[in-house]
């Protein structure tokens, strides 16, 4: 995972020897982004996935780096949201999946566009389901297809809303 926390603490670029051994899915962010854009690593047998987030600069350019991104449509500019494939289209999207809270969820591999079904569950909390959607898939596209691990990321991240998640507070502590 490359990413930079919310208070703009970063490490250093990615090189090959971030990679080395038996690495092959990469799960970048858009606070990540910039330090993987202009990086020296080769990215051979390395899928790259993009958790893309709230649209930004840098929404393109993950789009066209990225192998899979990951959209939600609520991170849209709000005049995009009832048309989001055509919109990540536009914008340089080939292999995106478009993730829309109790909506079915939309997977766009290049070839084709294919909608999977959300499982129902009885809706707790959301915090933290589009993380849980993302590294579900990530760690399921290391050893099945797109569309079965879109399935059992969707599962899990469904399966965590089922439940209170725990909140933090300004001052650090457990909300209630």
């Amino acid at each position: 995972m490359v990413s930079r926390n919310s208070v703009g603490l970063t490490t250093r670029r990615l090189t090959d020897k971030d990679l080395s051994g038996d690495h092959s899915v990469l799960v970048i962010d858009r606070h990540g982004f910039s330090l993987i854009e202009n990086s020296t690593f080769s990215r051979d047998g390395v899928t790259v996935v993009a958790d893309l987030g709230t649209w930004n600069q840098h929404s393109e350019a993950i789009l066209r780096f990225a192998d899979i991104t990951v959209v939600p449509v609520s991170g849209l500019p709000e005049g995009e949201r009832n048309h989001p494939v055509d919109f990540v289209t536009q914008h340089g999207g080939v292999r995106f999946i478009l993730t829309s809270g109790v909506e079915p969820i939309v997977v766009c591999d290049g070839n084709g566009m294919v909608q999977i079904s959300v499982p129902n569950v009885s809706t707790v909390d959301s915090l933290g389901a589009g993380d849980i959607f993302v590294g579900a898939l990530s760690f399921h596209l290391d050893h099945l297809p797109l569309l079965d691990a879109v399935s059992l990321a969707s599962v899990m991240a469904s399966q965590s809303c089922a439940t209170r998640s725990p909140r933090v507070s300004t001052n650090g502590v457990l909300a209630n």
